[in-house]
């Protein structure tokens, strides 16, 4: 399959020249598919039913932002977006050769998402320091798939990934504030590789929410069991129990531990 790309250079020269905008016009658009190269062989990828989804995307997300249980919450709507960048990648016939492909993700950040990369990290950012998309922002890390917690279009593929529980994405948006426990103890982490292990941790953090710094001391000791546990063949109950378990005993110490 043949799929879109862009690469590092041209992606640092056009979204230099696209800071400031909240939303990118035709002409800005044209520039991106100018720009971009087709990587792989055989049939072109069709992206026609992500652009669909792109369209139910922007509308969802206006209305979200007038809803009061998310407005104050910009992860939770990004959870509440992520499964429909999922299906509609998975509609389009996406392959991991795609998927695996920074420039693909590059390419999409430009030419679908550039306005809801913007808001999520720069226009609901409170503090000016935290806004990044601006001369001399940080603008690059979320759009250049360096990383898969930081690249937003890739956390939230992910994130729908491990939340898919049974054809349900509920587990992608439901709890607050679930910034860190996605940026930090799922996606960057071993707990990612178990997706089972993924779900009972959202399960059990959105019964019984724990704080950062608790949630953090229950992290450590799960990677640490990733020495000798094999996580990805537990079953729901197993999993469950697991992390029942740390969430009761959240150190070292009190687990057992030395």
């Amino acid at each position: 399959m043949k799929y879109p790309t862009i690469t590092h250079e041209k992606l640092v020269e056009l979204a230099q020249d696209f800071l400031g905008k909240a939303d990118l016009e035709r002409a800005d658009l044209e520039r991106v598919e100018a720009a971009s190269s087709l990587e792989g062989s055989g049939q072109k990828l069709d992206l026609r039913r992500l652009k669909t989804k792109v369209t139910n995307m922007r509308q969802e997300h206006g209305e979200l932002l007038e809803d009061f249980d998310y407005q104050a919450d910009p992860d939770r709507i990004e959870g509440k977006l992520a499964p429909m960048l999922h299906e509609g990648l998975r509609e389009c016939g996406m392959e991991d050769e795609a998927l695996d492909d920074a420039g693909f993700w590059r390419y999409l950040a430009l030419a679908n998402f550039w306005w809801f990369l913007v808001w999520r990290h720069h226009t609901c950012q409170p503090r000016v320091d935290r806004q990044a998309f601006k001369e001399g922002g940080n603008y690059l890390r979320y759009l250049e798939h360096k990383k898969h917690e930081v690249s937003v279009l890739a956390r939230m593929y992910i994130r729908a990934e491990l939340a898919l529980d049974d054809g349900s994405f509920e587990l992608s948006w439901k709890g607050k504030t679930g910034t860190d426990v996605w940026q930090s103890h799922l996606i960057p982490v071993g707990t990612g590789f178990s997706p089972v292990l993924a779900r009972a941790l959202l399960r059990r953090q959105v019964r019984d929410y724990k704080e950062t710094d608790t949630l953090r001391e229950i992290a450590k000791l799960i990677k640490r069991s990733n020495t000798n546990l094999v996580h990805i063949d537990s079953n729901d109950d197993m999993a469950d129990a697991f992390i029942d378990y740390h969430w009761s005993h959240p150190s070292l110490k009190t687990a057992g531990g030395k």
